[in-house]
């Protein structure tokens, strides 16, 4: 009968849909996924994370730098203070010896005068009580 044929013809051209339908879903599942999109992200994520280790490493070498320079800032507090210290037992025979230097030296400074370069006074000599200007 001609219901039956094309009853039978409808299951035949389904079950060629399904087989159809199941070989894409194998071959879609045997790919691997390698859309232009999801290789580029990948790359992406490679790329950051080879730049978070560069910068992991380089903070550990700033950290360490820091470490350092705060080590010599100590250091050279402790010798800024040691020097202070050093200057305030030495102070009075300092003042003492020049008192003395220019007691008999007879030399008097011009400090308004002077320059880096250049030394100006007045030297008294003992015997003769006379002035000596020198620049």
């Amino acid at each position: 009968s001609e219901s039956a044929q094309h009853g039978a013809e409808m299951v035949a051209r389904c079950l060629r849909s399904v087989e159809a339908s199941r070989d894409k879903a194998a071959a879609i599942a045997a790919q691997t996924p390698t859309s232009p999109e999801i290789e580029c992200l990948e790359k992406e994520r490679q790329a950051l994370e080879n730049r978070l280790r560069e910068q992991t490493g380089e903070k550990g070498t700033v950290e360490r730098e820091i470490d350092d320079l705060e080590r010599k800032v100590e250091e050279l507090e402790r010798q800024m203070e040691a020097v202070k210290t050093s200057g305030a037992e030495h102070f009075p025979h300092m003042k003492y010896s020049l008192e003395l230097f220019v007691h008999v030296s007879g030399i008097k400074w011009d400090f308004d005068a002077c320059t880096a370069e250049r030394l100006v006074g007045t030297i008294v000599l003992p015997n003769s009580g006379v002035a000596k200007k020198f620049d």
